[in-house]
């Protein structure tokens, strides 16, 4: 699960870096747009993988941060 949390933030925080300096160094087009792309493939690998490793179900994003149990089995989530 670390794995999992640390691809997709890392894909967020990089497509969002992308979007400030395409915003701070004249509206770069080409960088905006693919900072949003990476920003949506960051989203998208959550969708796909952010599941509990016990019962496969999809973990809810609200609670990612700190997130130490599965909130439908219980189980513990290692993070």
């Amino acid at each position: 699960m670390y794995k999992i949390k640390l691809i997709g933030n890392v894909l967020i925080f990089v497509g969002l870096l992308l979007l400030i300096i395409s915003i701070l160094i004249d509206n770069i087009p080409l960088l905006s747009i693919t900072g949003i792309v990476i920003v949506c493939i960051g989203f998208i690998f959550f969708l796909f993988f952010w599941k509990c490793p016990v019962c496969h179900k999809h973990l809810p994003f609200n609670g990612m941060i700190g997130m130490k149990y599965c909130p439908y089995c219980r189980n513990e989530i290692d993070t």
